[in-house]
This record gives C-alpha cells, sequence and structure tokens, in this order.
C-alpha cells in the first residue's frame, strides 16, 4: 500500500486518509441539509386554512386558523353552517380539507351512487367540493372476504 504520511509513529495508508475525507463531508453536508427547509411541493396549493391531516397542521392542535372561525352554530336553523352533505350511517376519523376538495370516510349507508344502492355494504370515500358540499367523486371498496375476523360490517372507512 501506498503511505502518506507518519503520524506518532503508525502510518495511515491514502485509503483510511480518503474515507476519513468522505465521513467528514457528508457531516458537513448533512449539517448544511439539516438547516435547510423542509421542501413542500408535494403540498403545493394547499392554503393556510387547509385541514391536510389530523390534528390540522403539523402542530395537531385541533384548532382551525383563519378570519371569522365560528364559535358556535346551530344545525337546525343553519346559523353559521356553510353548507351540509349526507355520509354513510357511521363515519370515523378525520376529514382532510386540501386545494378545495373535502375527503372523508364513511360507509354507504348514504348510497349516493346508482351502482351501489345503500343495501349494498362498502367502505367509502367520498370527495366533496369545499365551496358547496357537493360530490366529485366517491371511491368504494368492497368488504373483505374473512368478514369481522378484519373488517366489520358497516364500518366503512376510518
Amino acid at each position: 500500500m501506498h503511505e502518506l504520511m507518519r503520524v506518532t509513529g503508525m502510518r495511515v495508508p491514502i485509503v483510511i486518509g480518503a474515507m476519513a475525507a468522505v465521513v467528514c463531508a457528508s457531516w458537513i453536508l448533512a449539517d448544511e441539509n439539516a438547516r435547510r427547509p423542509p421542501d413542500h411541493r408535494p403540498n403545493r396549493g394547499v392554503r393556510r386554512s387547509d385541514w391536510p391531516q389530523l390534528g390540522g397542521s403539523t402542530h395537531r392542535n385541533n384548532a382551525p386558523q383563519g378570519p371569522r372561525v365560528p364559535i358556535d352554530w346551530d344545525v337546525a336553523t343553519g346559523r353559521n353552517i356553510k353548507w351540509s352533505a349526507p355520509l354513510g350511517s357511521q363515519t370515523y376519523g378525520n376529514v382532510v380539507v386540501a386545494n378545495g376538495q373535502i375527503y372523508v370516510g364513511t360507509n354507504n349507508a348514504g348510497g349516493r351512487l346508482p351502482r351501489y344502492p345503500a343495501k349494498v355494504d362498502l367502505g367509502v370515500l367520498l370527495c366533496l367540493r369545499e365551496s358547496d358540499g357537493s360530490l366529485l367523486w366517491q371511491y368504494s371498496s368492497e368488504k373483505l372476504a374473512s368478514g369481522r375476523v378484519h373488517d366489520w360490517e358497516m364500518l366503512g372507512l376510518c
């Protein structure tokens, strides 16, 4: 092996010196990358007022941000309610609001599509228009053949 230098009586091969240089360079680059803001390109178009994940934002404080957020409402009179949309008989989990669309998991008890009447037990993902609650599309998933062991009746998508 070629030897480059002598350090306190030990010989250090060029290969080890080169490896140490690569390790040091990777630490420096990793540190530089850690200082850069995260790349949010996949979230293009998601507005500050959107609710793109459970808990709303990465802070997950479940408090919506924005002007004039109502703190009370009345379902009977429609006071402080922009619109409502029928869902299935069971809805668990969290809605997602992003890019003018609302996504919510439920079951098929609402029977919104003629090819899947309400008597057909399905897991359903609804996509609604944020401005008026109209249905944009519905994803329907058949129940698992194993039944209650893995897929309870009328549970829907969570």
